[in-house]
């Protein structure tokens, strides 16, 4: 018998023996703490109870004879616990901030996991080997109210569904300090999330994902006007716009559209027209007409589009044959202006309440009443404390602040567990939220076993492990060092997770500069040179020189080769469970990254892709020196390195790597990395000129921001969580507000896609943040020769869009992402983890979107002072080989 066979068999008998045991005790207990009376076999009083209390499954809640629980809906349960029990970890970092409207670590989510709670979420199937999607908030699943409101938020009159949803909502939900919640709460709560003076880093989540919230974000941008390139986004083409009575066109919305001189055009590069006229006047443009359309600009180097300003440009661009345009393109030198009036939010926002326990969403872009709708449900609409959340806000300066859930005086929850001690950069303890609506609930009975859940920081490894034998935490991450001990304990566990982790890159010359001037050099004398980043071989170059497989086995020997952006547990059609990585598409992404497109197929390299995919380890030591050699030349041919540097011999690359936080994998890791790619050089013209150093700790909830700005030079061991099952709108993580490279431009960075025999182009931005989240995008039809042919064609691909289409954008978009060479692939998020002998799991498997079954469904052998008596026993050391 397997190793892994012997451990759920032994588990099912502990299992069994555990439910025997408990069954009577607890079935009887139940109604006599009530004030019934217990006899043969049923309660007197209540009569409704589990009657065959000798088959009564604790765990399940429910007697597999009568098919009845122990407890009737409305009776508070939790009093069962015959004595505390806690779950304990030892996290490096403590979160500072938990604000669910603005917070960007995962950190925060050690609180806001635990104290929220959402309007349905993820649960076992009957046998407990998958996961359905049930109401935890709500009462019902949606029902889809479109027809009533046609005509009214952005609905169309004659539009009759997958527009608007109700949600029921349960008539016991309460803030844990007893304050109900309502439908109204909700609304409050979205109201305060899109308060424009906040400017909320979560608000563009009801805007800008699969689910919009009609109205959302123009409520939200309110008073703002927006310049949006056209060439960028392609919007509007000449046919596009209407003339009016004034001779002037206007888009069909009536924005402003511009013929633009002055603004930075995408396309050119960031650059606007002017400046290439003024470069290269009348070799490559008409200047006669041109300085006939300056004239008529206005004061923002913005002019009208009229027949005359169409004419023009046209004679500008069209002139010399050298700059191959025809009237077609005149669309790319186009701005329009969208001008976000004051408005209110009662009937400009599609999120209101029609009675206490009804809400309703109205979208922007229909979404059919399937998976991704009802995974899209599974939040809470960032739910919040009105009152509390409005006390916490402070405008005094004239600027907007808010220090909600910063403290536990500034902070109220709903979840399972309430706050009740928070210790800054030190400990966090929730316990026991009786307001919580899953403690009256009978179908909950006998999860939740956990009274009390404690975080205590801890930077330290072998401390940690310390800790776990001393019988101190409830689990332990397993380290290089310890697998030796450990690999064959009965107590192991391996965990994947939809996560990958990266190097990560934000390279921009001018901040580099900037970087570079103040810089203090490692060695004293040397000039310190930052822009070599900026070229795109030499960050080649870094990620080619690791070993990732020599870096997991030091730093987390569990891990495997990253080879893409999306891990192997990111599923591309819920319905069936194909994962992305099994697509022919995600196999072909990883292929045309690493070079190997055609390398595989009879008489290649490789027999088949699988084959080529296998062969990857993203280490290749000479290739990285190739890279090096040419970033070199690139950087003495710019200017970056210059004679004199070269004749002295006293510069130095300094590179500046970023420290989320002071735990050994971040210490270790840049350890590894120094030594690796001082290692990589050698041989090269960069032999001795690069060096090191490390950031102040940036801390867990904040790190990303410094890479964002440009303080530090990458990060690594960094990546995204959540989205196992929507990975379309995990992309817009690499282009949209949370990418940790937003100096390169996406809109200004443009991708080929071949879709129904027509190569068509749209900006990485279009395809990723807008077309695969459900709006429609206009695509130039590129011809033989690389250029567009004038022809656009409209793309949509959300989610009730054909799912081929999907995954094709998908996995372009992914591979474009990574040729950019800013974001590389470094390691999975695979684990190995010890589990407390007392601990006992719902799955002895793991189950995708539920793991084990989580804190909700752990239950215990012993009670915390049980615990300690048994530990003493031991003699304070408990044996986990």
């Amino acid at each position: 018998m397997k190793k892994t066979q012997r451990m759920l068999a032994l588990a099912l008998v502990l299992a069994m023996a555990f439910t025997a045991l408990f069954a009577l005790v607890a079935c009887q207990s139940e109604c006599e703490k009530n004030g019934h009376k217990w006899d043969n076999g049923k309660c007197t009083v209540c009569n409704e109870v589990c009657e065959h209390p000798d088959g009564y499954s604790e765990i399940d809640g429910r007697c597999p004879t009568c098919g009845k629980g122990i407890v009737e809906d409305g009776a508070y349960w939790v009093d069962d616990n015959d004595g505390e029990y806690s779950y304990r970890m030892a996290p490096s970092d403590i979160p500072t901030a938990w604000n669910l409207h603005t917070y960007e670590s995962a950190s925060s989510t050690y609180i806001l996991d635990y104290t929220g709670d959402a309007l349905y979420t993820f649960d076992y199937n009957e046998d407990a080997t998958g996961f359905v999607i049930v109401p935890s908030m709500a009462s019902a699943m949606p029902v889809d109210v479109t027809a009533q409101y046609a005509g009214q938020y952005g609905i169309g009159a004659d539009e009759t569904e997958n527009k608007a949803y109700k949600i029921s909502l349960k008539d016991n939900l309460k803030f844990d300090n007893g304050d109900p919640i309502t439908a109204e709460t909700f609304v409050e709560s979205m109201e305060l999330l899109l308060n424009p003076d906040a400017a909320n880093f979560r608000a563009d989540n009801v805007y800008m994902n699969n689910l919009k919230i009609a109205g959302a974000e123009a409520y939200a941008k309110q008073g703002q006007s927006v310049v949006t390139d056209n060439g960028a986004t392609g919007e509007y083409a000449e046919e596009d716009l209407v003339k009016g009575e004034d001779g002037i066109y206007k888009t069909p919305e009536g924005y402003d559209i511009y013929i633009t001189v002055a603004d930075g055009l995408s396309w050119l590069g960031g650059n606007p027209l002017a400046a290439y006229v003024n470069a290269y006047g009348s070799a490559y443009f008409g200047m006669e007409a041109y300085e006939q359309l300056i004239a008529l600009a206005n004061e923002d180097g913005r002019v009208a589009i009229t027949d005359e300003s169409l004419d023009l440009l046209e004679g500008v661009i069209t002139a010399v044959p050298a700059w191959g345009e025809s009237r077609a393109d005149a669309f790319n030198y186009f701005v329009y202006i969208v001008n976000y009036p004051v408005a209110d939010y009662d009937g400009t926002v599609g999120f209101f309440a029609t009675d206490d326990n009804s809400l309703v969403v109205v979208l922007k872009n229909e979404m059919e009443d399937n998976f991704y709708l009802r995974y899209e449900l599974c939040t809470s609409f960032f739910l919040v404390h009105p009152g509390k959340y409005r006390e916490c806000i402070d405008m005094s300066s004239g600027l907007y602040t808010n220090d909600y859930g910063t403290s536990i005086d500034k902070f109220i929850g709903y979840g399972p567990y309430k706050l009740t001690t928070y210790v800054a950069d030190s400990k966090i303890v929730l316990t026991r939220n009786p307001y919580w609506h899953g403690y009256y609930e009978f179908d909950m009975y006998g999860q939740y076993q956990t009274d009390n859940v404690v975080y205590t920081k801890v930077t330290e490894d072998s401390i940690r492990l310390e800790m776990f034998l001393k019988g101190e935490l409830e689990s332990y991450g397993l380290q290089a060092a310890d697998m030796a001990d450990f690999i064959n304990s009965d107590y192991l566990y391996y965990t994947d997770s939809e996560s990958t982790w990266y190097l990560a890159m934000n390279p921009d010359f001018d901040t580099l500069e900037a970087n570079q001037a103040t810089a203090t050099p490692v060695v004293a004398g040397n000039a310190v040179i930052k822009t070599v980043l900026d070229i795109t071989e030499f960050r080649q170059g870094l990620s080619y020189a690791l070993d990732r497989e020599a870096f997991n086995l030091e730093l987390s020997p569990t891990s495997g080769i990253a080879k893409a952006l999306l891990s192997a547990m990111i599923v591309a059609d819920p319905e069936s469970g194909l994962t992305y990585r099994a697509t022919e598409e995600g196999k072909d992404a990883i292929l045309e990254f690493w070079g190997l497109a055609d390398q595989w197929g009879d008489g290649k390299e490789y027999l088949t892709k699988d084959d080529a995919i296998a062969s990857i380890t993203g280490f290749d030591p000479e290739g990285a020196k190739a890279l090096f050699e040419t970033a070199y030349e690139k950087a003495v041919a710019r200017g970056d390195i210059t004679a004199d540097m070269i004749a002295s011999g006293k510069w130095e690359v300094q590179l500046c790597i970023g420290m989320p936080s002071e735990g050994n994998f971040y210490q270790k890791g840049s350890e590894f990395l120094q030594k690796c790619w001082t290692e990589a050089v050698k041989g090269t013209s960069f032999e001795g000129h690069v060096t090191f150093i490390n950031s102040q700790v940036l801390g867990s909830t904040t790190f990303g921001e410094y890479l964002r700005n440009g303080s530090v030079d990458l990060l690594f061991g960094v990546g995204y969580s959540g989205s196992m099952f929507d990975p379309y709108s995990m992309m817009d993580c690499f282009t949209g507000s949370l990418q940790y490279d937003p100096l390169t431009d996406k809109n200004d960075v443009y991708l080929d896609i071949e879709i129904d025999g027509k190569v068509l182009r749209a900006s990485l931005y279009a395809w990723t943040s807008e077309c695969l989240l459900g709006e429609t995008i206009k695509c130039d039809v590129i011809g033989a020769d690389g250029k567009a042919t004038g022809e656009k064609v409209d793309v949509r691909a959300g989610t009730s869009d054909d799912p081929a289409l999907r995954v094709k954008i998908l996995a372009k978009v992914e591979a474009k992402v990574m040729t950019l060479a800013n974001i590389f692939p470094l390691m999975t998020d695979s684990s190995a983890s010890l589990k407390s002998m007392r601990v006992q799991y719902k799955t002895e498997e793991y189950v995708v979107g539920l793991g084990f079954g989580g804190i909700s469904h752990y239950r215990y052998a012993r009670t915390d002072a049980e615990w300690e008596d048994y530990i003493e026993e031991q003699g304070g050391t408990l044996n986990y080989k």
